[in-house]
């Protein structure tokens, strides 16, 4: 497998057209430059990986999938909840009597990459009107897996009770990672019909700001102060470990390689990093971006120009 993990170049002269020109045409991993004008495009693309939840739907008690699980980060998922807490009067509805489908759990619909044995389900102690629902994977929700799930509400914000509740509330998802990160977001309301929560089991946050082509600037936040922290690009997304001899060896990328190192920052006191480059046409939509802590060997989202 080919590696140029660690090549260390300046930031600017990894993402100059230079850099992007030098490659070979029958390598599948490398993108070919393009020979046309490329209009500018924000970068909107920051959580390229992230585990996301929503709920979409004008009544859950009747729209068989109307809340959707879909793994997209590099993590497997071990176990995920949802509270309705933010509602006091709110509560899951699995007495089995005139609630959806007369369930007394949630039915699942639409799946694919893991099987509906794989979700345990378990409440707190009001079941069969919990307020908190929770499913736990085994094995561990891998990444690239979804499943859709019927499951009704009563009292929450309003009945019948759409999609866009789980904003207005909101519910709170709880996302337990592999790596033992936890992280806890609020639904964000999309339309009417539709909220949607988002986590990444990352342990760095990394934000690009700027228009492709042209100059782009990136944030990294979460790292240990006065660590080390490589910022890395490749040609799309996937899978790949740092090789032996290097440093994290063995630390799971969200990349495909060939992965090149764009910089090596330090963090200051407060964990934070910070560059700025310039990124030709040629980059723009094909170019994936990802940094890791070479202190704690962390890593953060992914994020595409």
């Amino acid at each position: 497998m080919k590696h140029s993990l660690f090549l260390a170049l300046p930031l600017a002269a990894a993402l100059s057209a230079a850099a992007l020109s030098a490659q070979s045409p029958g390598d599948p991993d490398r993108v070919q430059p393009g020979s046309g004008a490329v209009a500018p495009s924000s970068l909107l693309r920051n959580a390229a990986t992230c585990l996301t939840v929503d709920a979409t739907g004008a009544d859950n008690f009747t729209t068989a999938d109307y809340h959707g699980v879909t793994n997209n980060d590099c993590m497997a998922v071990a176990s995920l909840s949802i509270s309705l807490a933010n509602d006091s009067d709110a509560f899951w509805d699995f007495d089995g009597g005139s609630t959806f489908g007369n369930a007394t759990a949630p039915v699942i619909g639409a799946i694919g990459g893991m099987n509906a044995a794989d979700v345990t389900w378990s409440y707190d102690a009001l079941y069969p009107h919990p307020v908190v629902l929770t499913a736990t994977f085994n094995p561990p929700m891998a990444p690239g897996a979804f499943f859709r799930f019927g499951a009704d509400t009563d009292f929450f914000v309003s009945d019948p009770c759409a999609g866009g509740n789980f904003g207005a509330a909101p519910a709170t998802i709880t996302a337990t990672f592999v790596n033992g990160r936890v992280r806890t977001h609020n639904y964000v309301t999309q339309s009417a019909t539709s909220s949607t929560a988002e986590a990444s089991g990352a342990g760095l946050s990394l934000t690009l700001a700027g228009a492709c082509p042209g100059t782009i600037g990136v944030t990294i936040s979460g790292a240990g102060p006065g660590n080390n922290v490589a910022l890395l690009y490749a040609f799309g997304m996937g899978s790949v470990r740092v090789p032996a001899g290097r440093p994290c060896a063995g630390t799971l990328l969200c990349l495909d390689p060939p992965v090149t190192l764009l910089a090596v920052l330090t963090a200051n006191a407060g964990g934070m990093a910070a560059a700025s480059g310039n990124a030709p046409a040629a980059a723009c939509g094909n170019v994936f971006v990802q940094a890791i802590d070479l202190g704690t060997c962390e890593i953060s989202n992914v994020a595409g120009l």
